[in-house]
């Protein structure tokens, strides 16, 4: 049953936002070489709604690529995201980012997310990010199979969409990986209450699969021409990419320390 108590969705702090944003920016770029983006016209074609971004879940670095996404992406939107309660209260400056808490497989958690998803998704310029799986799973396993929360509150919902994203992690030509992310075809919802919450639930992680297939299909065929880099980050492998620049140096030519034929 639905809670009669109106909430408003999480405060955001922009100027803690803005910082954090640099910060998962930066650690990326240590962390990978590249963040690469395919599908980008969907993601632009599902923005005149409020929005439900939901995303396969094959690694903990999952929500810190999110918040990279929704930050070069869509930066005038308001982005929010569910956290396990124990977490928010061992990290409260979550709470300022646009995170809520929801305690995982407890109805109390259940409600929580349906009650602050519900009150996200009614505004515009509003988007939703979650990792429907509820745990980590390969980008590979199918079928791809989300838990029943995205159904009941697609089911609660008039007039939003939902952009699925897939996410893989690969290594290519260099020592660091590549993150690869794709964006699916957008669902439009414009009366949730027409469907069960089964049927969502199957409509959306169907689509999801999709997804994920054509993102499996692009990231083994290594084909860069796909997708848009979004990031670039590190290429060396130690000292013998140190011994490469001085000997470029002393050639008076600029060192490129990528293994690949790309050049940023």
């Amino acid at each position: 049953m639905r809670s009669s108590r109106r909430i408003e969705p999480p405060k955001i702090n922009r100027f803690l936002l803005t910082l954090f944003h640099g910060y998962v920016d930066w650690y990326l770029r240590r962390n990978f070489h590249t963040v690469r983006v395919a599908g980008l016209s969907y993601a632009r074609m599902a923005t005149d709604r409020p929005l439900l971004v939901v995303l396969n879940h094959p690694s903990w670095w999952d929500p810190l690529i999110a918040l990279e996404l929704s930050s070069y992406l869509m930066p005038d939107w308001n982005h929010y995201g569910p956290i396990d309660s124990e977490a928010l209260e061992k990290y409260g400056f979550f709470r300022k980012l646009g995170f809520f808490g929801v305690e995982p497989g407890t109805a109390a958690g259940a409600a929580a997310f349906l009650r602050n998803g519900e009150a996200i998704l009614s505004h515009p310029k509003n988007a939703l990010w979650v990792t429907a799986q509820g745990h980590f799973a390969d980008a590979r396993i199918r079928p791809v199979n989300l838990r029943a929360g995205t159904g009941h509150l697609l089911r609660r919902l008039k007039n939003v969409n939902v952009l699925p994203v897939a996410i893989e992690y690969q290594f290519w030509e260099e020592r660091f990986a590549e993150v690869l992310v794709r964006f699916g075809e957008p669902i439009a919802v414009d009366d949730g209450s027409l469907k069960t919450a089964d049927e969502w639930t199957a409509s959306v992680s169907a689509r999801l699969e999709s997804t994920q297939g054509k993102l499996a299909e692009i990231s083994i065929a290594r084909d860069r021409e796909a997708f848009r880099i979004l990031t670039t980050g590190r290429s060396w492998i130690g000292v013998y990419d140190l011994w490469r620049t001085v000997m470029a140096a002393l050639r008076g030519e600029r060192f490129h320390g990528a293994h690949g034929s790309e050049r940023f």
